[in-house]
């Protein structure tokens, strides 16, 4: 089955991996609801939005495009995984990640498709389980609806807060979270 997509001005060995990854994926049914063609505009779209960290001393872009193509390629069997988990029961989430996602305190989610915010909600709970204590902590006081009052429980100043919200977000950006906005 061939692909109706055309992907003008991507290099032609990239678009070979996001073909063959996207039937892989699309045959393996692993995120649900999704086509071949939804796969590769996936893998497109994040390849497009990264490509200007290619660096040529590194590596050829063929190799740089593969590299990236596979860790999305990762991203969504994770997703698709855990999708099915939960819709089995057997995952609750991470309780910072429910609260950040139900009230949309830290932006809104609601225009973004069902898988998306699926995979939103799987990249946050990655992200927020390898950061260190002081971060969770500045997590919880941004949700928080009252902030002085969550310092203070924290036993905080709010000055250190606003200092770990920017190394925070600083982070959130290097791991490809600002994506989603």
């Amino acid at each position: 089955m061939q692909s109706a997509n055309r992907y003008d001005g991507v290099h032609p060995r990239a678009v070979k991996f996001i073909r063959f990854h996207a039937r892989q994926l699309a045959r393996h049914r692993t995120v649900p609801g999704l086509e071949v063609e939804d796969y590769e505009q996936d893998l497109v779209a994040d390849l497009l939005e990264r490509s200007d960290r290619f660096d040529p001393l590194r590596s050829s872009y063929p190799t740089f495009a593969d590299r990236l193509i596979r860790n999305r390629v990762a991203s969504l069997l994770e997703c698709g995984s855990r999708m099915r988990c939960a819709s089995a029961g057997g995952h609750d989430g991470h309780a910072v990640v429910d609260a950040a996602l139900e009230t949309e305190g830290l932006w809104p989610t609601s225009h973004l498709p069902a898988h998306e915010r699926t995979c939103l909600r799987l990249d946050l709970e990655r992200f927020i389980e390898q950061l260190p204590i002081r971060l969770r902590r500045c997590c919880r006081w941004l949700m928080a609806l009252n902030r002085r009052t969550a310092a203070s429980g924290l036993g905080l100043h709010r000055s250190s807060l606003y200092e770990a919200a920017a190394e925070l977000k600083q982070r959130a950006g290097e791991a490809g979270l600002d994506r989603y906005l």
